[in-house]
């Protein structure tokens, strides 16, 4: 059973994050974990600007095993 994950960004350049978001090596880090694809989306409110992503995954596990990892390298000052 798939699962989504909706994430909201505020960012300051969305053509840089989206850049960034859509690099093949970020395509191919999700692929590998289980992303099926998904939709991403703008929104700009005069000087705030928010990027949205809608993504889907294979399942949960894979999802949370994701995100742990991601967090991990936050937390060690290696991620964005």
């Amino acid at each position: 059973m798939s699962v989504y994950l909706l994430g909201i960004h505020r960012v300051k350049d969305y053509k840089t994050w989206e850049k960034v978001f859509s690099s093949r090596v970020r395509v191919k880090a999700r692929k590998s974990a289980g992303c099926l694809g998904g939709t991403i989306y703008r929104e700009s409110d005069g000087e705030t600007q928010r990027a949205i992503a809608l993504l889907e995954w294979d399942s949960r596990d894979n999802l949370e095993e994701f995100l742990k990892r991601a967090q991990e390298k936050i937390d060690q000052g290696k991620g964005d």
